[in-house]
C-alpha cells in the first residue's frame, strides 16, 4: 500500500493505493502520460513503513493486517528500488515529528540508498519541521544541514503565515539552497560517525563537496573532518587530496585553508555546514 501526492497546478491531491509495484509504476506513467501536464509525484510508502523498522521476514507475531500488506521483506519491495522509475520524490519511513530523535531516526534511514537517488527521482527524509516550535534554532539548523546534504526536497512544514525571521533566514540561505538544488543531485554520504558526530558529505557538479557534521550530543565538542586518505582512512576517500579551503555555509564566512585535518567545535545537538574545496 502507498500513498501517492500530486502536485498540479500549486494543489495537492493525496490518495492511497492498495496495488503491487509494478502495479503502481505503471499506472503514475500512464496518467502522467495522459495528462500532457507537468506533475510531480511523490509516493509515501506508508506508516507503518516500507521497509520494516525491525526486518522481520517471516512476520513473526504480527498482527496487523496493515502491516502485512504494507511491510516490504523483500529488495524488490522497496520504495527506493521501484519507485525512483516512476516517481519524482518516495518517503520510506515514519513521519518525522517535530523532536530532535525525529530527525536524527530518519536521517539515518537515509544510509546507504545514494545510488538510488538522481535528478528527478529524490529519497524524501520527510517534510522539515523547521518552525514548528518544539526545538531549539540550532537543532533546526541541523535538520537543514542534514536535509540539504542529502540533496533530499526542502518542503516547509510549519505554518508560514507566522514564520518568524531566524527561521525564513535559515530556509531561505542562498548557499545553503545552492547546495541542496547542486545540479548533479547526488545525494550525501555518512561516511564516518566517531562518539557522538556524524559526517555526511556530498560531492558537488563543479568539483567541491558539502560537509555536514552533526553532534547528537547535549554538549559542544570538537569534530575532525579527515582530508587526507592516511591509508584509506580520509573522510573523502576514494578522492585524493591533502589540502582545502573551508567556508561555513551557515555564517557565510570563510575559515581558511587546512592541510590533512579539519577540526571545528561543533554545538550540542548541532551541526556545522561546510563547503570544502580541494586545493
Amino acid at each position: 500500500c502507498v500513498c501517492v501526492c500530486v502536485c498540479e497546478h500549486n494543489r495537492f491531491l493525496f490518495f492511497s493505493l492498495t496495488l503491487s509495484p509494478h502495479i503502481t509504476s505503471l499506472l503514475l506513467l500512464s496518467s502522467s502520460n495522459a495528462s500532457g501536464r507537468p506533475i510531480v509525484y511523490y509516493i509515501d510508502s506508508g506508516n507503518p513503513t516500507s521497509p520494516q523498522r525491525l526486518f522481520n521476514p517471516r512476520n513473526l507475531h504480527v498482527s496487523s493486517k496493515e502491516a502485512l500488506v504494507k511491510l516490504a521483506t523483500s529488495p524488490q519491495e522497496l520504495v527506493w528500488v521501484w519507485a525512483n522509475a516512476t516517481a519524482h520524490m518516495f518517503k520510506s519511513w515514519f513521519d518525522s515529528e517535530d523532536a530532535w530523535d525525529s530527525v536524527l531516526t530518519n536521517t539515518a534511514n537515509q544510509i546507504r540508498v545514494a545510488e538510488y537517488q538522481g535528478c528527478g527521482r529524490f529519497n524524501m527524509p520527510d517534510m522539515l519541521t523547521i518552525g514548528q516550535g518544539l526545538q531549539t534554532l540550532t537543532e533546526y539548523e541541523a535538520q537543514m544541514a542534514l536535509w540539504t546534504v542529502l540533496g533530499a526536497p526542502l518542503i516547509i512544514g510549519c505554518d508560514i503565515r507566522g514564520l518568524e525571521k531566524k527561521y525564513l533566514d535559515l530556509l531561505t540561505n542562498p548557499e545553503i539552497l545552492a547546495i541542496n538544488q547542486d545540479p548533479d543531485c547526488v545525494q550525501g554520504s555518512m561516511v564516518r560517525a566517531p562518539d557522538a558526530f556524524e559526517i555526511w558529505i556530498k560531492p558537488l557538479h563543479n568539483g567541491d563537496f558539502a560537509v555536514a557534521i552533526l553532534n547528537k550530543a547535549l554538549t559542544q565538542g570538537n569534530a575532525t573532518l579527515r582530508v587526507s586518505n592516511l591509508v584509506f582512512g580520509g573522510d573523502f576517500f576514494p578522492a585524493e587530496f591533502d589540502r582545502v579551503s573551508v567556508r561555513d555555509v551557515m555564517a557565510h564566512k570563510d575559515l581558511g585553508q587546512f592541510s590533512d585535518t579539519v577540526t571545528l567545535p561543533v554545538l550540542g545537538h548541532g551541526a556545522r555546514l561546510l563547503h570544502v574545496t580541494p586545493l
